[in-house]
């Protein structure tokens, strides 16, 4: 397979940041600005790789925290990658996982959620600790939601996931 991943610049508003150009990677091309779909975990809800395609959608993006505890990263690599496990054949990013580690791990511990399911709103206590996960120089290590294993993510981990 090709290896290879190039920005180059079509475009430029004079006297300002913008610009559009095109994104050059192994698996395609990405004209940006791009509609990139959110394919969280390996999927776009309710959309075959095929709709998402025909939609104009140029990329996928998915996300290590949730790949990794379910559906795991080696059954990913046993399927043949994350492009052959998602049935699409394009351009895919994704991200390292690690907000959704402290937010989720540290929200559920402190009773706030993305989507509030309360009428008051949640606040953080003061010197609050995270119980669901533990931080340190090299990682954090956290519980699964799923299973409850512990898990380990630092950033070889999370290089090597993604």
């Amino acid at each position: 397979m090709k290896k290879t991943f190039k920005f180059n610049i079509a475009k430029e508003l004079p006297g300002t940041l913008a610009r559009s150009g095109m994104i050059e990677t192994a698996h395609g091309n990405i004209r940006t600005p791009a509609f990139i779909a959110g394919a969280t975990k390996a999927t776009v809800k309710a959309l075959t790789p095929g709709q998402v395609s025909q939609l104009g959608c140029q990329a996928v993006l998915a996300n290590t925290y949730h790949l990794m505890i379910r559906p795991g990263a080696e059954i990913i690599k046993k399927a043949g990658g994350l492009g052959n496990f998602m049935g699409w054949n394009g351009p895919t990013f994704t991200d390292s996982g690690g907000f959704q580690v402290f937010s989720l791990g540290f929200g559920h511990d402190q009773g706030t959620s993305k989507i509030p399911n309360k009428k008051e709103k949640p606040t953080v206590k003061t010197g609050a600790q995270p119980q669901h996960l533990k931080i340190t120089e090299k990682g954090v290590e956290f519980t699964s939601p799923v299973d409850g294993r512990k898990i380990f993510l630092g950033p070889v981990e999370s290089i090597r996931i993604q």
